[in-house]
């Protein structure tokens, strides 16, 4: 066999490996197999961010609230997430750099972090506090989780999805500050 011939086939198996390995990442997946160790059921609280089409501008700051376990909203979020697959891509480590949108009617974004306390991790540690964040940047998602890397992720329905949460977010009574 020619040299030629073993430098293809090298490549050839070479490259059938990295597809392999990045359609096995971007297999859709539950966030509890995202991110082993935390289970939805377990979460102490949410605290949200977002802003609207309607809300924009440098005079308006973003909408915030803090959901509990018992609060209606909160067990919608949890089960919006909890029924949810998430595939990520497997070109996360490309850098992404700062990211602009130019606002369009209908246009929002929402942020949200989940709080947990006393998490046995994979290795055997404990953490708590904010060990999920779940990001809408106008329609891209992003997962950012206990181990400091953030993943882009997408969702079968992903549109109607981001939507549905935020309506849920839209939902919440907000206290109004008197002073």
């Amino acid at each position: 066999m020619s040299w030629k011939r073993r430098v293809k086939i090298g490549l050839g198996i070479v490259l059938a490996v990295l597809v392999a390995v990045g359609l096995w990442f971007a297999r859709p997946m539950g966030l509890e197999e995202i991110c082993p160790g935390l289970e939805l059921a377990e979460c102490r609280g949410i605290e949200i961010r977002y802003r609207t089409a309607e809300r924009r501008g440098p005079y308006f700051d973003d909408t915030q609230a803090v959901l509990s376990p018992g609060e209606p909203e909160f067990d919608e979020v949890i089960g919006l997430l909890a029924e949810k697959k998430f595939s990520r891509s497997p070109f996360w480590w490309f850098p992404s750099g700062g990211k602009s949108h130019r606002w369009e009617d209908e246009d929002f974004f929402w942020y949200m972090h989940l709080l947990f306390e006393d998490v046995t991790l994979p290795d055997g540690s404990t953490g708590s506090g904010h060990m999920l964040q779940v990001n809408n940047f106008f329609g891209e998602l992003t997962l950012r989780g206990y181990d400091g890397e953030t993943y882009p992720v997408r969702t079968s329905g992903q549109k109607e999805w981001v939507r549905e949460v935020l309506e849920i977010f839209l939902d919440i009574p907000l206290e109004i500050d008197s002073k």
